[in-house]
């Protein structure tokens, strides 16, 4: 039986280290229902994540967009008076 690693040394792993942890584990471990369920809900959340870095572009351009109309719109004003 393995034993649960320190938080600290957790830390200092690198991704490919605790994929080869993880794998080494699931060979002799059972798992529920709820793994799956946990691994979807993983997948939604980076999904929800990449459409919301999307959104957050959209705003950035449609702000900058806006910003350079309402410049030129003043500098046709005061030019025109």
């Amino acid at each position: 039986m393995s034993m649960a690693k320190k938080l600290a040394t957790l830390r200092t792993m690198t991704d490919a280290d605790l994929i080869a942890a993880h794998d080494k584990l699931s060979e002799s471990t059972v798992v529920g229902i709820d793994y799956f369920l946990e691994e979807l809900y993983r997948r939604e959340l980076e999904r929800s994540g990449k459409r919301m870095l999307y959104c957050t572009y959209a705003i950035t351009a449609m702000t900058v967009v806006t910003t350079v109309a309402t410049v030129v719109s003043v500098w046709l004003l005061v030019r025109g008076h």
